[in-house]
């Protein structure tokens, strides 16, 4: 195995297949030559809704490489420093039989040079201190590359925690168990406003707009205002709320707001969230491509959340056509 790792985050992977086309033209190969593959997972239904996720393949680098002892003109070498395997395009013979040997189909056929061609790490973009090409071009930043020793212990710090639901007798605003405050607070809220017992009329609309403005920030949409307004809503409720749940609903986003301001203007001024929950939405191709702007990863993440209508919204306010 080599020194350096090439991590997928799948929940932030949209399958837009940029690091594909990249790797492509950065080793100026022929169409259909694909050193790095995002493979389709799914679809597979969870909680009634259809999801499909992505999965990066591309050389293991292997500790004993299969390809390296199949090539019979040692053109499959493994770097003694750090242990990336690469093709010497001098020495291949175009036999194919590192293609057959390798297990994971990683080593691929270049009809122009007749030659073998894989995953190299860009080693010659390493050597100059750059990271390899596809991950300078993934949209939502799913693709994280370095030294495994530098790597790995920040990756073994973010182990999986699943959502546990809130039990019905649980009427106080508690920040639900997860590791991004934005989008526990997010997810409070509309629990708060699911249950109906924010009963005052004016609490409840200042806690839908808490609500959209904080969906912003989780959605990459936010300026520099949007904390500002948060806390002006809340201190609002709290001072005019009227019961005790709308006064709580105020010092709770208050309070979360205060405690966590560094994590909300992260996400305000990068528009990503370090763990991964809030959606990252970053142009993807669709979007740079389309004249009108349209907020496409958007309205595909919130067609897998099962919210269809927002998404309808999404596309509403982007469309520069008349509606019908």
């Amino acid at each position: 195995m080599s020194n350096y790792y090439l991590f997928q985050d799948r929940k932030k992977c949209i399958g837009c297949h940029s690091c594909e086309v990249q790797c492509e033209s950065n080793k100026s190969l022929p169409s259909g030559s694909r050193l790095c593959q995002i493979v389709p997972d799914g679809p597979h239904v969870i909680n009634d809704l259809p999801r499909v996720s992505h999965v990066l393949m591309s050389c293991f680098h292997c500790e004993t490489p299969w390809c390296v002892a199949a090539c019979p003109a040692g053109a499959m070498k493994k770097r003694p420093r750090d242990g990336i395997v690469y093709v010497d395009p001098l020495l291949c013979i175009g036999c194919k039989n590192c293609i057959s040997a390798c297990p994971w189909g990683s080593v691929q056929w270049d009809p122009e040079k007749r030659q073998a061609v894989k995953c190299d790490y860009c080693m010659d973009r390493i050597d100059l201190g750059l990271k390899p090409a596809c991950v300078t071009v993934c949209t939502s930043h799913c693709l994280e590359f370095g030294a495994i020793e530098e790597k790995m212990p920040g990756l073994r710090k973010k182990p999986f925690i699943p959502v546990l639901p809130v039990r019905e007798d649980e009427q106080d605003a508690i920040l639900p168990q997860k590791r991004c405050p934005v989008n526990a607070v997010m997810t409070e809220l509309e629990r708060i406003l699911n249950t109906g017992n924010l009963v005052d009329p004016k609490s409840r609309r200042r806690t839908e707009k808490i609500l959209k403005l904080i969906q912003d920030v989780a959605w990459g949409r936010a300026g520099a205002d949007h904390l500002q307004s948060i806390e002006s809503f809340a201190q609002k409720i709290i001072k005019e709320g009227p019961d005790d749940i709308s006064r709580k609903t105020g010092e709770f986003v208050s309070l979360t707001l205060t405690e966590h301001l560094e994590v909300f203007v992260s996400h305000v001024q990068t528009n990503n969230c370090a763990t991964g929950e809030c959606v990252k939405m970053a142009p993807a191709p669709c979007q740079m491509a389309c004249p009108a702007g349209m907020d496409i990863p958007t309205y595909v993440t919130l067609i897998g959340m099962g919210r269809d209508a927002e998404a309808i919204e999404v596309i509403r306010k982007d469309n520069p056509f008349p509606p019908l």
